[in-house]
C-alpha cells in the first residue's frame, strides 16, 4: 500500500473518501429507506476492503433491497452482514473473471 507523503495528498484523499461516503449514503436512502444506515466506520471499512470502489457496495445494496422486498431481516444488524457478503461475492466473481481473461486456458481444455 502506498503511503501518503504530504498534507495536500492527505486532504485530497480525505475529500475523495467523503464524496464516496456521501454517494453511498444517497444510494442507501434510495434503496433501503426503511433500514437504519450503518455508522461511518462501517462504510469506511467496506470502502477500504474494496479499494474505494463503490461498484461492489452498490451491488450489495441492490441485493439487500431485493431481499427486503420478500423477507425481512432477522435482526437489526443482519442487513449489514448481507450487504458485506453480497459485495464480497461480487468482488470475488469479478476478480475470478479478470484472472480467466489474463491466463490462457490449460492445454486440452476450452476456455
Amino acid at each position: 500500500m502506498r503511503q501518503i507523503k504530504s498534507d495536500r495528498e492527505f486532504l485530497v484523499k480525505f475529500f475523495e473518501t467523503e464524496e464516496l461516503i456521501a454517494v453511498f449514503e444517497r444510494w442507501w436512502t434510495e434503496l433501503l429507506p426503511t433500514v437504519e444506515k450503518p455508522e461511518k466506520y462501517q462504510v469506511m471499512r467496506w470502502l477500504t476492503l474494496h479499494n474505494f470502489d463503490l461498484e461492489p457496495l452498490r451491488y450489495g445494496l441492490e441485493c439487500a433491497a431485493k431481499r427486503l422486498k420478500h423477507t425481512a431481516f432477522n435482526d437489526p444488524r443482519h442487513h449489514l452482514a448481507h450487504i458485506s457478503a453480497s459485495a464480497n461475492r461480487f468482488s470475488a466473481i469479478r476478480e475470478k473473471t479478470a484472472l480467466r481473461k489474463t491466463f490462457p486456458a490449460p492445454i486440452g481444455r476450452a476456455a
